[in-house]
């Protein structure tokens, strides 16, 4: 959550979208690696999300080309677990993009530091096979 509001604030406000270790960091104890939560024997994420609900709508334009920079240096500070989902407005657009970019940027190995989790909310009604393959490709 306070990745969320740093990022829709600085935003919002046009404010300074770099982020850094050290601008996370408290003066008297700086930030080395950052904290992993195992949730499964071959999976552990970020203990802190960046997640992308404030691009859903209502909370102020968002410039992508701006976004996009800030999520690379989150991505480069360590906070490499992105949270997003199908109804975030642009969230999963935002995300395609960026993988483009830090895949130009940094070379196809470098997707692994990645990890992207979304969510599919349907509406309402008979759930088939067929209907949910055909919202998630």
């Amino acid at each position: 959550m306070i990745l969320t509001l740093l990022f829709w604030e600085n935003q919002k406000e046009g404010g300074d979208h770099r982020y850094s270790k050290d601008r996370f960091s408290h003066p008297d104890q700086p930030m080395t690696e950052l904290e992993r939560f195992q949730l499964t024997p071959d999976l552990s994420i970020c203990r802190v999300l960046n997640g992308l609900w404030q691009v859903s709508g209502g909370h102020g334009p968002i410039d992508p080309d701006r976004a996009i920079s800030a999520m690379f240096d989150y991505q480069e500070a360590g906070f490499s677990t992105w949270d997003l989902a199908d109804h975030y407005g642009p969230a999963e657009d935002l995300i395609g993009e960026f993988r483009l970019e830090w895949e130009d940027q940094k070379g196809s190995a470098a997707l692994n530091e990645l990890q992207c989790f979304t969510k599919w909310f349907p509406t309402s009604g008979k759930m088939t096979r067929e209907l949910v393959e055909n919202n998630i490709n």
